[in-house]
């Protein structure tokens, strides 16, 4: 019976991924994709600018500001994802022992949606509603199918077609997609440093966090005008760990 469940796993996997079979592109270019991000925290409104560079199998996602070029040699991806495998890293730097080259990993679009089967008009294209509660929060997807990237913003993906809006409950993270293009390959990488798996992570960020925002604090007592320190700037995460 076990060698029948492996013939059938290894016949869903392919199946799987002719389902999602992306298009190949030239070995010169890459599809560019930018996000707008809308910050809506309860003392201040921000906004960013994501893109999402799909260079076969590997994406890169990028924050940064409206002015951001991804063939800067100092540009260090968000989240690096492996569209042939089953997992993904995430950067997260924890100074003074992890530094900003820190990757942990994690598993490759690990949401479970849910399709609604409602449609919204969204920058001329035309989405479709998915949802899920991931990490504890409760997020709305809207995935355009005639773009044929199960892929998103940060480590969102996993839908049949690219995610072209993504927010949460509290809309304190809003992501629209903005456009879509294909560029010259120029980002070929940096250094990435692997500090362990998402376990690891999970057993090293809270402590760390806490001790930061203890020493933020009392950086506030030291200078009220700080605009960056102390405990009235919560900190807010998309994953609630």
């Amino acid at each position: 019976m076990k060698w029948i469940h492996l013939v059938l796993s290894i016949i869903i996997l392919f199946m799987s991924s002719e389902t999602f079979a992306q298009p190949k592109f030239e070995n010169d270019s890459v599809l560019v994709i930018t996000y707008e991000l809308t910050n809506q925290l309860p003392h201040f409104k921000a906004s960013s600018t994501g893109k999402l560079l799909i260079n076969g199998a590997v994406s890169y996602y990028f924050t940064s500001n409206p002015s951001l070029k991804i063939d800067e040699a100092d540009k260090i991806p968000g989240t690096i994802k492996y569209a042939d495998s089953s997992f993904l890293l995430f950067n997260q730097p924890m100074m003074p022992h992890y530094d900003k080259y820190t990757y942990f990993s994690d598993s490759l679009h690990p949401m479970q949606w849910t399709l609604t089967g409602k449609k919204a008009s969204i920058n001329q294209r035309i989405g479709y509603e998915a949802t899920t509660f991931f990490r504890g929060r409760y997020f709305t997807a809207f995935y355009d199918p005639t773009i044929p990237f199960n892929n998103g913003p940060v480590k969102f993906g996993g839908l049949p077609g690219l995610i072209i809006r993504l927010y949460d409950r509290d809309k304190l993270w809003d992501y629209e997609l903005k456009s879509i293009a294909k560029e010259p390959k120029v980002y070929t990488g940096n250094k990435i440093k692997f500090a362990g798996d998402y376990k690891m992570f999970l057993s090293i960020y809270p402590e760390w966090r806490r001790k930061l925002e203890e020493k933020l604090a009392a950086n506030q007592s030291v200078d009220p005008n700080c605009p960056t320190c102390g405990s009235k700037n919560k900190h807010y995460s998309m994953e609630i760990y």
